[in-house]
Formats: C-alpha cells, sequence, structure tokens
C-alpha cells in the first residue's frame, strides 16, 4: 500500500509539473505573438493606414489592449507594446516598400535562436543575416525611392516647361487617356457587355447596404469595388472607420496571388526560375533539397508547416513571434515527398519569396523588383509589400493597398497579364501556371490563385488536406462562375475575376458571415448576369 501511493504521489507530482511547463510555454508563446500582433497592427495603422488606431483595435485586437502598454516614438516612427508588463515587441515603420517589420529580439535572428521565447526546439545553423546592417539597407533603400519620388516634377510641369513650337498639331486632338482600371476598349469593344446604367444603380445599392448594415459589428465590410470592361463602376467605403478610396487595406492571404505574379513577370529574365530550389536543411549542398518554386507556389512541397489560426500556429508564430519568416518554414522539416500531395499553407510563399529574392544580385534590385516592374505599370501606385527583419518579403501575407489597386491588380489578370499593350505577366506563365489547376486539390488551387469547384467533383474525397478546404468553399458552387479565379485572404479578403461578365470584384473587410456572404454574392451575381 505505501509503495503504491509513494507511485502515486510521485506520478502527480510529474503530472502537475508537466502541466505547469506546458502552461507556461503556452503562456509564452501567447504573449510573445500578441504582443507582435499589437506592435505591428498599430503601427500599420498609425504610420502606414492613417486610421484611427483605438477604434480599429477595438476590432483586430478587442481585449488584448485592456493589459497592453502601447508607446509611439514618432521620431524613429516605431511602436512598442508590452503585454502583461512581461512581452515587448517593437515595429519600426520602414517606408512605403517595406510597411511596418517587427524588430529582432535582442538584436538577433532569427528570435527563436537563443531568445526567451518559449517554442519547440529547432535545429538551425546561425546562417542568417546581420539584423541591424539589413535594417539600415532596407532605410538606405527607402531614402533613395523616396528622394526620387520628390524630384519628379508634379503632373502637368513638363507640358508647362515646353516652348509653344511643342505643342500638338490644330487639328489633330491628343489620344484619350487609357482607362486606368484595363483596357475597356478590347475587353468590350464599342462598348459590347457594359453593365446598364441600371445593373451599376444597384450594385452601387447592394455596395451601400453591406457597409450600412454591418456597421459596428464585429464582422463587418470596409471597402468594396468592382470593375468592368475596364471601368470602375462602384465602391463603398466604411467612413465610419474613416476608410476611404484612399485607405490602403490588408490583403493577407491575397499577397500570395501577389507573390505568384512577381515570379511570373521574373521568370521572363531568369532561365528555369521555377525549377530552383530551397536549400531546406542550410547545408549549402543539392543532397536532398527536392522542393522547387514550382512545388511551393503550387503548394505541392510537402514541407511538415500546418496552416490554422490560433495564437500558437505556425502561422501565428511565424508572423508575429519570429522574425524570419523563411528561417521559420524550413524549420518545420519535410512530411511528403515532393509533388506527391496538395496542402496550402503560407510558409511555402515565403520560402518562394526567398527563391525570388535569391535571384537577384542585390538587395536593392528585390526591393524595387515588385513596384518597377508591376505596380507602378498599372498604376496600383498605393501597394506596399511588408518585410521581415531580415528584408524579405513576407510574401504570404503582408501586402496593403486601396481597393482600387486591388482591383487594378485584379483586372491585370481578367486580361492575361496585359496592361495596355504590354505583356507583362508571360502569356506562357499566366495561362501554364496562374490558370492551370492543380489535381491533388481537386483542381480548387493553381499557381497562388483559387477556382470554385466543378460541381461534379464535389462528392470526391482526394486528401483529408484537400477535403478540408474544399469544404470550406462548398458554398462557391454554383454561385461563382466556373471560369472564374480569385485571390483569397483572411477574414473575406477577395479580388475576383470574373473572365464572362468582364469584371473584377474587390472586398475587403474584418470577417465576414457565411450567411451573409453567400447571401450578397448570390445578388451580386444574379444583377451581373442579367
Amino acid at each position: 500500500m505505501a509503495i503504491t501511493c509513494t507511485a502515486c504521489t510521485l506520478g502527480t507530482v510529474l503530472c502537475v509539473a508537466l502541466v505547469a511547463i506546458v502552461f507556461q510555454q503556452t503562456i509564452v508563446e501567447h504573449g510573445t505573438v500578441l504582443s507582435g500582433v499589437i506592435a505591428k497592427v498599430t503601427c500599420e495603422m498609425t504610420y502606414l493606414q492613417h486610421l484611427p488606431v483605438d477604434a480599429i483595435n477595438s476590432y483586430e485586437l478587442q481585449h488584448a489592449l485592456w493589459v497592453t502598454k502601447v508607446t509611439y516614438n514618432h521620431e524613429s516612427t516605431t511602436v512598442q507594446a508590452n503585454f502583461l508588463g512581461l512581452f515587448t515587441a517593437s515595429a519600426r515603420f520602414m517606408g512605403s516598400h517595406f510597411g511596418c517589420v517587427l524588430l529582432p529580439h535582442n538584436g538577433s535572428l532569427p528570435s527563436m535562436a537563443g531568445s526567451t521565447l518559449a517554442h519547440k526546439p529547432l535545429a538551425i545553423p546561425n546562417t542568417q543575416v546581420d539584423a541591424d546592417a539589413e535594417t539600415k539597407a532596407m532605410q538606405q533603400h527607402q531614402r533613395a525611392v523616396d528622394e526620387k519620388e520628390k524630384a519628379k516634377p508634379m503632373e502637368g510641369q513638363e507640358k508647362q516647361e515646353k516652348g509653344d513650337d511643342e505643342e500638338k498639331t490644330i487639328g489633330t486632338p491628343y489620344p484619350s487617356p487609357p482607362s486606368t482600371f484595363g483596357d475597356g476598349q478590347e475587353l468590350c469593344p464599342r462598348g459590347q457587355g457594359k453593365l446598364t446604367t441600371s445593373q451599376i444603380d444597384r450594385i452601387q445599392a447592394l455596395f451601400d447596404l453591406e457597409i450600412a448594415a454591418t456597421q459596428h459589428k464585429s464582422s463587418h465590410s470596409r471597402a468594396f469595388a468592382l470593375v468592368q470592361c475596364g471601368d470602375l463602376v462602384a465602391e463603398s467605403y466604411a467612413t465610419w472607420l474613416n476608410v476611404s478610396q484612399d485607405t490602403r487595406l490588408l490583403g493577407w492571404s491575397m499577397t500570395k496571388s501577389v507573390t505568384s505574379t512577381l515570379v511570373g513577370i521574373r521568370s521572363t529574365h531568369v532561365q528555369d526560375l521555377l525549377s530552383s530550389r530551397v536549400d531546406v536543411d542550410n547545408d549549402g549542398l543539392d543532397d536532398n533539397d527536392k522542393i522547387t518554386l514550382h512545388h511551393l507556389l503550387r503548394m505541392t512541397d510537402g514541407l511538415g508547416y500546418k496552416e490554422w489560426y490560433d495564437l500558437t500556429s505556425d502561422p501565428a508564430m511565424m508572423l508575429f513571434a519570429h522574425r524570419d519568416v523563411v528561417e521559420f518554414t524550413k524549420s518545420r522539416g519535410t512530411k511528403h515527398f515532393p509533388g506527391s500531395k496538395w496542402c496550402y499553407h503560407s510558409g511555402a510563399t515565403n520560402l518562394a519569396s526567398s527563391l525570388l529574392r535569391a535571384s537577384f544580385e542585390t538587395s536593392d534590385e528585390y526591393w524595387s523588383f515588385p513596384y518597377t516592374q508591376l505596380f507602378d505599370k498599372i498604376g496600383a501606385k498605393s501597394f506596399t509589400l511588408g518585410a521581415d527583419a531580415a528584408g524579405t518579403f513576407v510574401g504570404s501575407s503582408f501586402s496593403f493597398a486601396t481597393a482600387r489597386d486591388w482591383a487594378r491588380f485584379g483586372a491585370l489578370h481578367l486580361q492575361h497579364g496585359k496592361w495596355h499593350g504590354e505583356q507583362i505577366i508571360p502569356d506562357a506563365y499566366f495561362t501554364e501556371f496562374e490558370t492551370s489547376r492543380v489535381s491533388e486539390s481537386s483542381e480548387i488551387y493553381s499557381g497562388g490563385w483559387w477556382h470554385p469547384e466543378a460541381a461534379d467533383t464535389v462528392n470526391e474525397s482526394i486528401d483529408e488536406c484537400a477535403d478540408r478546404y474544399r469544404a470550406q468553399n462548398l458554398w462557391q458552387v454554383g454561385v461563382f462562375p466556373e471560369d472564374s479565379m480569385y485571390a483569397s485572404g483572411y477574414k473575406g479578403q477577395i479580388t475576383l475575376v470574373l473572365p464572362t461578365q468582364k469584371a473584377v470584384f474587390v472586398r475587403l473587410g474584418h470577417g465576414w458571415t457565411r450567411e451573409r456572404e453567400l447571401k450578397f454574392y448570390t445578388s451580386l451575381m444574379e444583377i451581373l448576369n442579367e
């Protein structure tokens, strides 16, 4: 009996100790993530989005703010968040090319190595870039960009400085300026297929009603835009949150579609870019590294990264606790042979972003590339791609733009990658990669884009991961046209490309109940299909 009691007591002590360790680790993980979220989100609202911090944070961060001290340093454009007096994170606004970057813990990268962060043991070689050097390089790059922008003449200034002899010949009118939302004449020659005034009015009313109906609710819409035949025909904004046509809004995973597009553009300059491989074990050898850029963008990489959403999930830890998204993703290891299974996850696109970076000789070239080769060319100049502390664009999640510029991005894909005569996205890449569906996903995903599932395949079981995402998107069957494609982000962000309707629809917001979402899209498509 005494032995039994002793064993029982020892077991109880061990059990309590184990629970205490797990509880402590959970608290540390939660605190580290929350401090990172608060610092970054508050920094972005203050310096990038120019939104009312208190109003937005009441939805974004909810109860966490009650136990968080937020400190601003406007001189250095830095926000520090101290959660529970125990966990501190700082985010610095690095300018329009980088957004707000979470600063490294204790000045080292990644934060998982040698910091106070209690997470699973990670065997990661010390191969990271110097954090301070990378931060200084990003600041120097941003200063050069800002000086270049200041040097540009004001609109119309060049024309005023020209002499009369350079004016147009009498009787020869200037060509009409190109539509700012695509090639309208090419999409709808002679106005064929354009929406009627009645259709436009009803769509505008639908947008306004949804904004008003969700005002002050935890799930609400912040911006709508519809482009059709190259024209912006309807838009609506949550003015109660000071959101307007000039407000940059976070696209979350719509960033994956942007990253895929950038890879396509870059592939015209780098031979076999899609065949480049990830050095998963950081040994500098091509021994067992079989994951290619092609696998990553199509989500058939086989990595052990798990995509679900809570404060200790892989996405939360990668984006807000650690400071190097690439090394965190590599630390998840491999689970399946590349190309054998499809499973959507954010880590893959960040590895893709790192391979894109590796294709450039300098960081400056990489940092300028999205802006000079994509956003500037389509007039989407509000875009900001967020970076991590290692200087890598967080290609999975951190892109900001106005609803109008998200619509421009969608319009580029409506036109098969062409913009006013220039083929920005290579036609072969667009056709064979961005619109070619992955069979392992039951054809609901392609290279960075989503597609509605065909009605005749919804009852076929493919794979546990694929079936989970198919179930989430099942409501789209019969609502979204089968020829549509869309960029999709957390909390209901969407850029929906509708080829048959010659239209692009954008919605940005903070959650959306399935009932309201289905009702809204059903009404929208009914009007568009009249």
